[in-house]
């Protein structure tokens, strides 16, 4: 999955003039694309795509001030501006930066699922969060838990955690409680099983590989740390969510 965010273009027409410097960028999008990788481009990197010759007979989302540049330098690029997201094969286009989250959301629903993109566009864990895993309203423990948020897909120790806000271990630990919250270490776990569970009913990865993808080097650590938290094993939680009509709601 490749995203392109949006640039600074004050004259979308002086675009012609860095083509040649960007030249090695759009054979390698041109030679992602057609080994079928999901592409994203939001505002002025639409012209990435266009200039790379992958929208060609096929329209984009584009705003207005893009329209100019586009018909002149891309005669065979169809400018949308009706649509702010509009998908063409396996590329997308946003024409307001404001909305790059929901096409990140989109890509991400593409390679994982649904509930799992809008979660990360949102810097936000997936699954309803609630007690001690709240969104904290001590803004030390908000930042730790944003933290986590981040990297929850990466392998870390809580001690970089607390290296990284400047306090001891034990400093974080009573942070974590003073503010009703879960220990650092439990509320990585839960963001992670909650990852798992979103990938577990969308998408059709294996166990294993969806362990990989939430953090989990060891899968029986992994497969330990979901039957604790929901009371039954990842291919369990599977199959009751696939046969279970909420999961169609």
């Amino acid at each position: 999955m490749i995203f392109l965010p949006s640039f600074q273009l004050p004259d979308p027409d002086a675009f012609e003039q860095r083509l040649p410097a960007f030249a090695p960028l759009h054979r390698w999008l041109h030679e992602r694309s057609a080994e079928g990788i999901q592409i994203g481009a939001c505002g002025a990197s639409v012209l990435h795509l266009a200039a790379a010759g992958l929208l060609d007979g096929a329209g984009c989302a584009a705003s207005p001030r893009l329209v100019g540049a586009l018909r002149r330098l891309f005669p065979r690029v169809q400018a949308d501006t009706d649509n702010v997201i509009r998908r063409a094969g396996n590329l997308w286009t946003c024409s307001r930066d404001i909305d790059s989250a929901a096409l990140v959301a989109r890509l991400f629903a593409e390679a994982f699922s649904l509930t799992l993109g809008r979660s990360l566009a949102a810097r936000e864990p997936p699954g309803p969060l609630a007690g001690p895993l709240a969104a904290a309203t001590d803004p030390f423990v908000a930042r730790a838990q944003l933290w986590i948020r981040d990297r929850f897909t990466r392998r870390f120790r809580i001690s970089d955690l607390a290296r990284d806000l400047g306090v001891s271990h034990q400093s974080l630990i009573r942070r974590f409680r003073a503010a009703g919250s879960a220990s650092p270490r439990e509320f990585v776990q839960r963001t992670r099983v909650d990852a798992a569970m979103s990938m577990l009913a969308e998408t059709s990865r294996s166990v294993t590989e969806i362990a990989q993808l939430v953090g989990y080097a060891d899968v029986p650590s992994f497969r330990r740390v979901f039957t604790a938290a929901t009371g039954v094993s990842p291919s369990a939680w599977r199959r009751e969510r696939r046969t279970s009509p909420r999961t169609h709601s």
